[in-house]
């Protein structure tokens, strides 16, 4: 497998990831945790936009950039796990 296949893998996968998830925080209704579902479903969307333009950043900086946001994505995606099932 060549490095083009797994980041067309990982594209699809994210799009797929980021339709499911809108299609839950809708199905989900009006509830507390509402909150930290838009806030982790904008940085999976900023992750993904980011995506898009890594061919135009360098190596350092689109690493640096993918770094921040997977790890504040797991962050948010924790709180907003726990702000369901406590709330």
């Amino acid at each position: 497998m060549t490095i083009l296949n797994l980041i067309m893998i990982l594209v699809s996968f994210a799009l797929l990831l980021l339709m499911v998830s809108f299609l839950h925080g809708i199905l989900s209704g009006n509830k507390p945790a509402m909150m930290t579902g838009k806030a982790t479903w904008l940085c999976l969307l900023i992750l993904l936009i980011l995506s898009l333009f890594r061919k135009r950043m360098g190596t350092a900086v689109w690493l640096k950039l993918h770094r921040i946001f997977s790890v504040l994505l797991c962050l948010l995606i924790a709180a907003h796990v726990l702000h369901a099932v406590l709330l």
